[in-house]
C-alpha cells in the first residue's frame, strides 16, 4: 500500500498470523490442521499460522485454510462463519481486499467427557 509519505508493506507471516488467529476465534474450530499430506515447509509450520495459505498481489488475497473442528459442530454454517470472520479481520486490519476464503476441514476432534 502506498500512502504520501511512502510504502506499507505486510510481511506474509503477518498476514498468515491474522488469518489464523481470525480462524481460531469461531466458535467449533479446535485448531489448524495441516492435513494429511502437505509439503515440508507446511509440515515445518507450527502454531497460529499452521495450515493456513495465502496469494496475494499488491492489494488482492486469496486464502486456503485447513481446519480441525468439534464434533456436533454444523460445518456448513461454522465455514461460513470462519469465511466472514477471516475476510473481515484481514480487510479491516490490512485494507487488503480478500478475494476468496476457502475453508477445508481435515480433522475432526472428538466429544470430550465431563
Amino acid at each position: 500500500m502506498v500512502t504520501e509519505i511512502g510504502d506499507v508493506k505486510i510481511a506474509l507471516g503477518v498476514l498468515e498470523l491474522i488469518v489464523g488467529l481470525a480462524a481460531t476465534e469461531v466458535e467449533g474450530v479446535s485448531g489448524l490442521s495441516g492435513g494429511m499430506i502437505g509439503s515440508i515447509s507446511d509440515w515445518l509450520k507450527q502454531g497460529p499460522t499452521k495450515g493456513v495459505k495465502i496469494n496475494f498481489d499488491d492489494s488482492t488475497v486469496d486464502i486456503d485454510l485447513r481446519l480441525a473442528v468439534n464434533y456436533g459442530i454444523s460445518i456448513p454454517k461454522l465455514g461460513k462463519a470462519v469465511q466472514e470472520n477471516v475476510r473481515k479481520a484481514v480487510e479491516s486490519m490490512t485494507s487488503c481486499k480478500v478475494r476468496v476464503v476457502n475453508v477445508y476441514i481435515d480433522r475432526l476432534s472428538g466429544p470430550t467427557s465431563s
